[in-house]
């Protein structure tokens, strides 16, 4: 399971807002679309619209609050999700306990969002970047495990991304070395059609 958060341009201030019987929910994107991440070490990783499908497991998402306290979840219906153009958008019915939480979002002083979760096998594509980075296209989430605001982008966890990236290196560097020993093949068989035509013509 990885975690990664939005924190900082458009789309990633979660807001309060209250309902006609004076019912506060918090609102916000925990996934984008389309946008590049932090440097994550060593990797850049982008979302693209359609990772979160119907074969993506969203039965039993948890609303957290920086990953730890629970807040909201989809089961009792306190927790809700769409996904639009711009990505995954979640509402989370704010406990009545949570004057804290309302206010430093109000504020403006928890100003980002977050997600857990887990890759599709297959559902995610490397490749690398001039500058040397890999990049990260993640094409399916298999399952997401808890979504909702965060107030420092420290709760990333790359983990199984780092895993993913190391089996493409290792595949990467396997198939270099196959077409290496291919080549090697290659030129002795040739050099060996030489020989054997130059014996021929003495």
């Amino acid at each position: 399971m990885d975690k990664r958060s939005f924190i900082g341009g458009e789309h990633t201030q979660p807001e309060i807002r209250q309902d006609e019987e004076g019912r506060n929910f918090i609102e916000g994107y925990g996934i984008i679309f389309g946008r590049e991440s932090q440097n994550l070490g060593g990797f850049i990783e982008v979302i693209e619209p359609g990772a979160v499908n119907s074969s993506t497991d969203m039965s039993n998402v948890i609303g957290k609050y920086n990953h730890s306290k629970m807040i909201g979840r989809v089961t009792n219906g306190t927790l809700t999700m769409s996904v639009d153009d711009i990505g995954v958008r979640y509402r989370i019915q704010l406990p009545q306990s949570e004057d804290y939480l309302r206010e430093m979002i109000g504020r403006g002083d928890i100003n980002g969002s977050s997600f857990a979760f887990d890759v599709r096998k297959g559902g995610d594509q490397w490749e690398e970047l001039d500058n040397g980075l890999m990049k990260r296209t993640i094409r399916s989430f298999s399952t997401i495990y808890d979504i909702g605001p965060v107030d420092s982008p420290a709760y990333l966890e790359t983990s199984a991304a780092l895993r993913s990236k190391d089996k493409h290196s290792k595949v990467s560097e396997i198939s270099r070395i196959g077409e290496e020993q291919k080549a090697e093949r290659e030129a002795v068989l040739r050099k060996f059609k030489l020989t054997k035509n130059k014996r021929w013509t003495d």
